[in-house]
């Protein structure tokens, strides 16, 4: 298998490869450090008073980069109960940045 790099990007620490199985199939490959947008995520989780009244615009999340624009996160972003499902699932509470459910 061979790989190539076709996008890396120092600042939002997205990296993309072209991936070539030695039977001239394509699969593009992307990864992220996420461990900044983590880390950003608990502080502000963490100066948030949960019991504040939620308004408009109210930031919830701070979803990378790689995760928004994957093909399964784009169907469930279109998807109003589908996108709130995601955001209380307590395997995406890293990417929460207040508490309570959305």
């Amino acid at each position: 298998m061979s790989s190539l790099i076709v996008h890396e990007n120092a600042e939002t620490r997205l990296r993309q490869r072209l991936l070539e199985d030695g039977e001239g199939n394509l699969t593009l490959h992307t990864q992220q450090d996420v461990t900044d947008i983590v880390e950003a995520n608990k502080a502000a989780l963490n100066a948030t008073d949960k019991h504040a009244k939620w308004g408009e615009m109210t930031r919830v999340a701070s979803i990378p980069l790689s995760i928004f624009y994957s093909p399964e996160f784009q169907k469930i972003s279109k998807d109003p109960a589908a996108l709130k499902r995601w955001l209380n699932d307590p395997e995406n509470a890293a990417f929460r940045t207040r508490g309570g459910q959305v």
